[in-house]
């Protein structure tokens, strides 16, 4: 499981889960599901920061900060919707 392989700060995983809640977005037009994957993996990261050593550290933050652009980016779109 990828839980199991990458801490939940690591950049790739916070970058799949990402992705995963595009195709929810994108694909599914399901927003709110999206919106629920990104957020669970953002919160968790930040749960978990103090995991993230050296260069890594760095990527996780920039990682954050795409995820939480995209999570932005989906409220806003929930409110356009309804």
């Amino acid at each position: 499981a990828l839980s199991a392989a990458l801490p939940a700060p690591h950049p790739q995983r916070l970058t799949l889960a990402g992705e995963h809640a595009d195709a929810w977005f994108e694909r599914w037009n399901d927003t709110e599901r999206a919106l629920v994957i990104a957020g669970a993996a953002y919160d968790e990261a930040v749960e978990t920061f103090e995991e993230a050593a050296g260069e890594q550290r760095g990527e996780s933050v920039r990682a954050l900060g795409r995820l939480r652009d995209r999570m932005t980016f989906f409220a806003f779109s929930m409110d356009d919707a309804g």
